[in-house]
């Protein structure tokens, strides 16, 4: 009984003292930052990264007010190799990390609803997008050129696909891509060339809710083996996965459907190879 005792109180020393050392990273201070206060937004403005960190949180208050905004070229340029976004960030505003090429993790919080404009513009390093889960709106090129990331990940609650034509879609050249998770109930994928030259990617699933892909969504995403629809056949334009029978498109895509929903008698889609479902061979 004795023995059971001072191993008791000896778990117990070892619990307190764990509980003083800091084991989640602590928002970097103050001082790092240059920022301000917007009454647009309410809450204070990161307008530049000062610090010498590679490693940053971002601090959810600044003298006793909310960070709301992660301002535009905030921490364009520099060296940091991750960063974690607080709960309390509501934008992340265009070019805010635009030409980071060694942020390798981006942590994103729950409170971000829009990514504007080429806010991670060829951060080369990233790897990966795990897009917040809140997420109503992403700008034109937003993830251009992020030609590391293996996984990107798209939440139902993105609705607002800025579209950037030719010049910026907004994962456009991803070519490491392996994954694209697609969260049930999204209704739009993509805008123009959204994940064009995804040219790893070889296996996709489209969740039924899915209504409409945007045009040339997946053009010269040339590995592609399978795309799994899981409903009805959504809106897309001939060319969504490229050009049948040119270097665009994947000579050995299967386009698999459900026959049990509706659509696929004289979708566009036919010009691909379609076979059902339940036809498929792991």
């Amino acid at each position: 009984m004795r023995k059971f005792f001072a191993l008791l109180a000896a778990l117990s020393l070892l619990i307190v003292s764990l509980s003083g050392c800091n084991l989640i990273s602590e928002a970097n201070p103050a001082t790092d930052f240059e920022y301000g206060f917007s009454e647009i937004y309410d809450g204070i403005f990161i307008k530049e990264y000062i610090g010498s960190d590679k490693t940053v949180v971002i601090p959810s208050k600044i003298d006793g007010q909310a960070v709301t905004i992660i301002a535009g070229d905030a921490f364009a340029g520099t060296s940091i190799e991750s960063v974690v976004i607080p709960d309390s960030v509501n934008i992340v505003v265009a070019r805010a990390f635009y030409g980071c090429d060694q942020l390798k993790t981006v942590d994103f919080g729950d409170g971000i609803i829009e990514i504007q404009e080429e806010a991670f513009y060829k951060c080369t390093a990233l790897e990966s997008i795990i897009l917040p889960k809140n997420l109503e709106t992403i700008g034109e090129g937003a993830f251009y050129g992020c030609t590391s990331a293996t996984e990107i990940y798209i939440p139902k609650t993105l609705t607002n696909w800025k579209n950037g034509g030719y010049r910026y879609p907004t994962f456009f050249d991803c070519t490491a891509l392996e994954t694209l998770t697609i969260e049930d109930g999204l209704s739009v994928l993509g805008e123009f060339g959204s994940f064009s030259w995804a040219s790893s990617l070889k296996n996709l699933v489209i969740p039924a809710s899915v209504e409409k892909i945007g045009d040339v969504a997946f053009h010269s995403a040339t590995a592609l083996e399978s795309v799994t629809f899981l409903g009805d056949a959504p809106q897309v334009t001939e060319n969504v996965f490229g050009y049948p029978n040119t270097v665009t498109a994947s000579p050995n895509l299967v386009i698999y459907y459900d026959p049990n929903t509706s659509g696929w008698d004289d979708t566009v889609l036919s010009q691909y190879h379609l076979v059902s479902i339940y036809d498929k061979t792991e």
